[in-house]
C-alpha cells in the first residue's frame, strides 16, 4: 500500500487524476491526492506496527471504491482486470 500510494501521491497523480475522473469522481486530482494519502498512511502505519486498526479501515475503504468502480464489473478473474 505504501508503494502504491506513494505512486499517486509524488508520481502518477495527474494521470490518477484523469483516470478517477473517467470512473465519475471529480475533481479526479484531489481523489486521487485523498486515495494516495490513504493508501501511504496504511502502508507506513502496517510497516511501522502503528495505527493497524485506522490503518486497516484506510484499505477496506480505498479498496472497497477500487472494487465497486473499477475491479469489480470486470468479475473476480486477475488477468482479465477483475478484484482477484
Amino acid at each position: 500500500m505504501l508503494y502504491h500510494g506513494l505512486g499517486k501521491v509524488l508520481g502518477n497523480g495527474p494521470e490518477a487524476g484523469s483516470f478517477l475522473e473517467s470512473l465519475g469522481f471529480r475533481p479526479g486530482r484531489r481523489f486521487a491526492r485523498l486515495a494516495g494519502s490513504l493508501e501511504t498512511f496504511a502502508g507506513a502505519a502496517a510497516i511501522l506496527g502503528i495505527a493497524t486498526r485506522p490503518a486497516a479501515l484506510a484499505v477496506l475503504v480505498t479498496q472497497s471504491v477500487a472494487i465497486w468502480k473499477f475491479h469489480g464489473p470486470k468479475g473476480y478473474e486477475n488477468t482479465k482486470g477483475g478484484m482477484e
